[in-house]
């Protein structure tokens, strides 16, 4: 060490830390450091690789008959998916569960996590409690309010744990 009596400083072992990186650094990559919402977002995701089963869903739908309710609601589409996607929960209960040892934990209730982007800096989940209680109209605004709180920055982790289905 550089310190007195040749004692390890802290500079000694950032200035070790440094050259390790150096000498095993790819000089075509550089290396971009978490920001603490990023280094929560991707423990959460690894998480959830654990314990949930993912998939990616793509249908072409008719949504004909539902263009005039929704325009005149003034609605996005968005609810209307939620909707279509509790509904379908409902007949496939194993879905909205997660893997707990030897088996599933099954939820009686849907907890929808709505991905937002908050300006590229990352997803967040806010979710809308007992969304399977919620008619469309209270459904739509759920997801309008907890959308408009994260892009505000105004939402908890709380608010944004215990999802059991995610729409991005």
């Amino acid at each position: 060490g550089s310190g007195q009596g040749g004692r390890v400083t802290r500079d000694d072992v950032l200035a070790a830390i440094a050259a390790a990186d150096a000498a095993r650094a790819d000089p075509d990559v550089d290396h971009v450091v978490f920001t603490a919402m990023r280094r929560t977002i991707a423990e959460c995701m690894t998480e959830s690789l654990a314990t949930a089963a993912h998939t990616l869903v793509v249908a072409d739908v008719d949504y004909q008959r539902v263009a005039g309710p929704r325009e005149a609601a003034g609605l996005t589409w968005l609810p209307f998916i939620a909707r279509a996607a509790i509904d379908a929960l409902a007949d496939f209960p194993l879905v909205n569960a997660r893997v707990a040892g030897d088996g599933l934990d099954v939820h009686t209730h849907v907890h929808l996590g709505i991905a937002v982007d908050r300006d590229f800096e990352g997803l967040v989940v806010p979710v809308v409690r007992a969304a399977d209680r919620l008619r469309l109209p209270a459904l739509a605004a759920a997801i309008a309010e907890r959308s408009a709180a994260a892009r505000a920055r105004s939402v908890g982790p709380d608010e944004m744990a215990g999802g059991t289905f995610t729409i991005t």
